[in-house]
C-alpha cells in the first residue's frame, strides 16, 4: 500500500505556497488569496497479495483547513477513476466502503481536496514569510479476511505543509460556462512593450488553476491555448507589482469542447513517467504530443470531435500488450484511455 499527496496533474506534493496580498489600500491586513498548486489529491494505491478481502473500509483523517471538493467529472472521491456511493464525511472523518478485494487485485483511491482558507482575512503582513501550518492525513482501515475482522490497521500518514510565500506572479481558474475547470491548455504571458515577446509559459492544472511567476511592471498579455495550439482566451494591460499576486480568470470557455486524459502505470500500479503520448487525427497526423507527468497522467483537450488514436511511444525498460487505442469523442465528453507497461 502506498499514500501519497499530489497536485491535480497527480505530480507527487509535500508542500504547498500559500500566497497573500493586501486586504485593504492602506496594507493594514493581508488577506490569504490563493495557494500554489490551487487543490490537492490525496491518493491509495491499494495492493492485495494475500487472500480475498470480503469487505474493505479506508479511514482518513481530512484536516480542519481542507474540503472535498467535486471533480468535474462526478463526485470528489473516486476509486480508479468511477466515483464511490456511500462514502460519509463526518467530524473530519472520511469513511470509504470499498467492499471485495480479490487475490492480486490493486485499485486507486483519489481525494480531491481545496484549502478552505482561500479567501479568508485578516493576516499580519509577516505572513508572507511567516506562516506556516502541518497538516497529516492519518489513514486506518478495516479488513474482514476469511470472515475474520481485523480492525484499526493504520497506514503511513501522508503531510502537507503549507507555508508563506511574497510572490510576483499572475494566476487564475480556468472554466467553462458552468463553471467547471478546463485543463490541458497552455497559458503564454507577453510583454507587448518594444514587441510582443514571450515571457513565460506554462500548463493549467486539472483544476483549471494557473500559476506563473513574473516582474513587476505593465502591459502584459495573457494568452490561452488548446492542445492544437488554437487560442482560446486573451486578457491584456494586465499590471503586476511587487509582491503582489494578480489573478487573471478564463470563465467562458466552451463546456462543449472534448478531453482525452488518462494514465500510463505499470502492473503494480506505479505511475510511468516521461512516456510520449500522441494524438493522431484518422488522416494519420500527429494533431499534439505531450508526456506523462510524475503521476503517470496525461491530458489532450481540444475544440473539435471526431474519431481519434491515442499512441504511446514505449519507453525502453518496458512492453505494452496495448499500445495505441481508436476512438471517437463527442461534444462535452471525458474520454478516459490508460496503458499498462510491463518491466522487461
Amino acid at each position: 500500500m502506498k499514500i501519497f499527496m499530489t497536485d491535480s496533474d497527480f505530480n507527487p506534493i509535500n508542500a504547498l505556497d500559500v500566497v497573500f496580498t493586501p486586504a485593504d489600500k492602506l496594507q493594514t491586513s493581508y488577506k490569504l488569496t490563493a495557494t500554489n498548486p490551487g487543490t490537492y489529491y490525496y491518493n491509495l494505491i491499494f495492493t492485495n497479495n494475500g487472500p480475498t478481502i470480503s469487505s474493505l473500509k479506508i479511514y482518513v483523517t481530512i484536516p480542519n483547513d481542507f474540503v472535498l471538493k467535486p471533480i468535474a467529472t462526478g463526485q470528489p472521491v473516486q476509486i480508479d477513476g468511477a466515483p464511490v456511493s456511500g462514502y460519509t464525511l463526518i467530524g473530519g472523518m472520511l469513511t470509504v466502503p470499498v467492499g471485495t478485494v480479490n487475490n492480486g487485485q490493486f485499485f486507486t483511491l483519489t481525494v480531491h481536496l481545496d484549502y478552505a482558507l482561500k479567501g479568508s482575512t485578516p493576516y499580519p503582513k509577516d505572513s508572507q514569510t511567516s506562516y506556516r501550518k502541518e497538516y497529516s492525513f492519518t489513514t486506518k482501515m478495516d479488513v474482514d479476511v476469511d470472515l475474520v475482522p481485523c480492525s484499526g490497521i493504520a497506514a503511513r500518514a501522508p503531510t502537507l505543509v503549507a507555508t508563506g510565500k511574497r510572490v510576483t506572479a499572475i494566476g487564475g481558474f480556468v472554466t467553462d460556462l458552468n463553471s467547471y475547470p478546463k485543463n490541458g491548455l497552455t497559458v503564454k504571458i507577453t510583454d507587448p512593450v518594444g514587441g510582443v515577446k514571450t515571457l513565460t509559459t506554462g500548463n493549467v492544472m486539472g483544476d483549471g488553476f494557473y500559476f506563473l511567476p513574473v516582474s513587476a511592471g505593465k502591459g502584459y498579455m495573457v494568452q490561452l491555448y488548446n492542445s492544437a495550439n488554437n487560442q482560446v482566451g486573451i486578457q491584456t494591460n494586465i499590471e503586476v507589482v511587487q509582491d503582489a499576486f494578480v489573478q487573471v480568470d478564463f470563465n467562458t470557455l466552451s463546456p462543449a469542447d472534448p478531453a482525452i486524459h488518462g494514465f500510463v502505470k505499470d502492473k503494480a500500479g506505479n505511475a510511468v513517467a516521461g512516456v510520449t503520448v500522441q494524438l493522431i487525427d484518422v488522416s494519420g497526423r500527429v494533431v499534439a504530443t505531450t508526456k506523462t507527468n510524475l503521476g503517470g497522467y496525461y491530458i489532450f483537450r481540444f475544440s473539435r470531435p471526431g474519431s481519434y488514436t491515442i499512441k504511446i511511444i514505449v519507453p525502453t525498460g518496458y512492453i505494452a500488450a496495448t499500445t495505441s487505442v481508436n476512438l471517437t469523442v463527442k461534444q462535452f465528453e471525458t474520454a478516459t484511455v490508460n496503458f499498462t507497461l510491463t518491466k522487461t
